[in-house]
């Protein structure tokens, strides 16, 4: 198995960090050689083999005859207790945005999709997404969509935040690079009409215009509350983004105001 080394990054991790992406790794690759391993993070076969037996001995890895296998079980749980801590979106809601994502994609299309509660949920109410190949950081989302057959996964590069299960960083940035997609789903924290899209997190509002550079379209999901606020990170100018799918509360002047920068507006209905 070949593996790419990328030594600037993997030799600065600490003991936990390289542990926790040796987890994932193995997550995504279903196993992983420790010689593969010691040469991707610049280590000895030693270490790696005292990474292995920690993890092992905490049920993230199984170890036979020199590689680490995946142990399904306890990642699908790792996957449950993070979503359990994160909100949920109505069911409603949910809907909207699996139609809307169904609708706005075609037949083998590339697209990424981000780490959103919201999102992850409202692809559960799908059955196929045209044999897409899908390009996510998030997780949970390989984890939990098992009705989807017909497209492909990809899981980015990236430093793993644990408590999310979602990939950053500028590693997670850089991958990004090598594709070009015809849509994007993403949830973003706030959105001023005047000032554009912003985020709580930099390397979310770095992937963010990024992604507007790279894409065809760019589809947001954002709640009512989050228009017109401002976070800590600038990402984006409204006319960057091509629709939004929001709830029924979305005031009417701001509505104008994302149509006058021909957003496509796609709102939940009281009616639903």
């Amino acid at each position: 198995m070949c593996v790419e080394k990328k030594n600037g990054d993997a030799t600065m991790k600490t003991g936990i960090e390289r542990r926790m992406e040796i987890a994932n790794m193995v997550g995504m690759k279903g196993k992983m050689h420790v010689d593969d391993l010691a040469d991707y993070f610049n280590v000895t076969g030693a270490t790696i083999r005292a990474d292995l037996r920690f993890l092992e001995q905490n049920g993230y890895i199984i170890r036979s005859h020199g590689f680490a296998l995946v142990n399904r079980d306890v990642l699908s749980r790792l996957a449950s207790s993070a979503t359990s801590k994160m909100q949920r979106g109505g069911s409603d809601f949910c809907e909207l945005i699996a139609n809307t994502i169904h609708d706005a994609i075609d037949e083998k299309n590339t697209i990424f999709v981000d780490s959103s509660v919201l999102i992850r949920k409202a692809l559960k109410q799908l059955s196929d997404l045209k044999s897409s190949t899908v390009i996510t950081r998030d997780l949970n989302l390989v984890q939990n969509l098992p009705q989807l057959t017909d497209c492909n996964f990809f899981v980015t590069g990236g430093r793993v935040n644990v408590e999310q299960m979602k990939m950053t960083g500028t590693r997670m940035i850089s991958s990004l690079k090598q594709y070009r997609f015809n849509n994007v789903f993403v949830q973003v924290d706030s959105f001023n009409t005047k000032l554009g899209v912003f985020s709580k997190s930099e390397s979310d509002a770095d992937m963010l215009r990024l992604l507007c550079e790279i894409s065809e379209k760019i589809t947001i999901v954002v709640e009512s509350s989050a228009f017109n606020t401002s976070d800590s990170f600038w990402a984006c100018e409204s006319n960057k983004i091509n629709s939004v799918i929001t709830d029924y509360d979305l005031d009417d002047d701001i509505k104008r105001s994302l149509e006058s920068n021909n957003i496509k507006v796609i709102k939940l209905s009281l009616n639903t």
